[in-house]
C-alpha cells in the first residue's frame, strides 16, 4: 500500500534504549537472510544510533518510527 507509514512502540519497562537497539537489531540478524541484512547495513547502523540517542526509556513511553515517502523513516 502506498502512502506514509506509521509503527509505534509502547514502552513496556524501563530500561536503556540501547537494550530496545540490541534487540531489533538481534531479531533482525535472527530472521532476516544475509542478503537483505546486507542492503539494510547502513540504515540499520543510522536508526541504531538515533535509537540509542533516546536514553532511558520508562513505562509508557513511545516511539514512533514513521516512514514518509520520498523522505525516508523519522524517529
Amino acid at each position: 500500500m502506498p502512502g506514509p507509514k506509521r509503527i509505534r512502540l509502547q514502552v513496556m519497562l524501563d530500561a536503556p534504549s540501547k537494550e530496545l537497539t540490541r534487540s531489533l537489531l538481534k531479531r533482525v540478524h535472527k530472521h532476516e537472510p544475509v542478503e537483505v541484512q546486507q542492503r539494510l547495513e547502513s540504515r540499520l547502523t543510522t536508526l541504531a544510533t538515533h535509537l540509542d540517542g533516546v536514553g532511558d526509556l520508562k513505562v509508557g513511553d513511545t516511539l514512533d518510527l514513521d516512514y514518509v515517502p520520498g523522505r525516508g523513516v523519522l524517529l
